[in-house]
């Protein structure tokens, strides 16, 4: 008994925690004052009597007029004493990073891209690419995910 309680709790604590975050009614508001000057964005707080964490959504790629980021966004950087990223950054470069990356995103010999998505999601992604002066057969060795990082890029 005493261990399926364990068990129960190794893999459902995380998972309370994670929607305890992700549910939290803590939204950070940006201090100008007026809601018309409070842009949308994804950073959370998660406050309790003795600290305060913040909680950024991931930004893997931006464009230039998305600079300068919110003030709010700003202003917590500034404030933060430690930033932890979801990954490491510089080790993203390493040739053996670099490999396993492309490893991961391709699918095995004889299974495509266009076998594993919906026919209105390679409608769109065709017209996509199309605009882009690419065709699917490009990408079709890509997993979805490695698909949408191509595009992106």
């Amino acid at each position: 008994m005493k261990k399926t309680v364990m068990q129960y709790r190794s893999v459902y604590a995380p998972l309370c925690i994670i929607l305890i975050l992700i549910l939290s009614p803590g939204a950070v508001r940006a201090r100008e004052g007026s809601p018309a000057a409070v842009k949308k964005h994804f950073l959370w707080s998660v406050e309790t009597k003795r600290n305060t964490i913040y909680l950024l959504g991931s930004i893997h790629l931006l464009k230039k007029d998305s600079y300068p980021l919110p003030r709010v966004i700003e202003s917590v950087y500034d404030c933060c004493p430690k930033l932890v990223f979801e990954t490491d950054l510089d080790g993203m470069n390493s040739p053996e990073m670099q490999s396993l990356m492309i490893k991961s995103g391709l699918y095995p010999q004889g299974q495509t891209l266009t076998r594993h998505i919906s026919r209105e999601t390679y409608t769109l992604l065709d017209r996509k690419l199309k605009q882009s002066g690419l065709s699917v057969s490009r990408i079709d060795q890509f997993r979805p995910w490695f698909a949408a990082q191509a595009i992106a890029s």
